[in-house]
């Protein structure tokens, strides 16, 4: 996989995770079920109810300030994108288009080379990195 499907993968979890704390959730999931739906070979129902199922943990989790449970639904979103990506390439495009309507530049993942400091944003590279992620810390993921 490229770097560049890489970080779309990473802002694209990111992405919906944090969609599902928003007002514009309800456009996102029907959208992104029919998306996910052409990439996993499920029907647009069983994806809608593992999007509501995951919505509700992420509303839990958010509330108790559990960002352990956060960062492992997001990871578990990203590897479901991975394979779905694997299974259909074609779906890049409809994931490009999704980050890029519900999705801002810092959680988006723009897949370019930088360097700075970098606020919600998915994070990939080599060599030495340190990521502080934890709630309440400024740069954090937004949950």
């Amino acid at each position: 996989m490229t770097p560049e499907a890489t970080a779309l993968l990473q802002g694209g979890a990111l992405t919906l995770v944090t969609l599902m704390t928003t007002d514009a959730w309800t456009h996102a999931r029907d959208r992104f079920a029919r998306l996910l739906s052409r990439g996993e070979g499920d029907s647009d129902e069983a994806v809608l109810e593992r999007l509501d199922v995951d919505r509700q943990e992420v509303l839990t989790a958010r509330a108790q300030h559990d960002t352990e449970t956060l960062t492992d639904i997001e990871r578990e979103w990203r590897a479901t994108l991975r394979r779905a990506l694997v299974r259909n390439p074609e779906l890049l495009t409809e994931l490009r288009s999704f980050v890029d309507e519900f999705g801002s530049p810092e959680s988006a993942g723009a897949g370019s080379v930088a360097s700075g400091t970098f606020h919600n944003s998915p994070v990939q590279g080599s060599g030495t990195q340190t990521v502080n992620y934890g709630y309440g810390a400024i740069g954090g993921p937004p949950w």
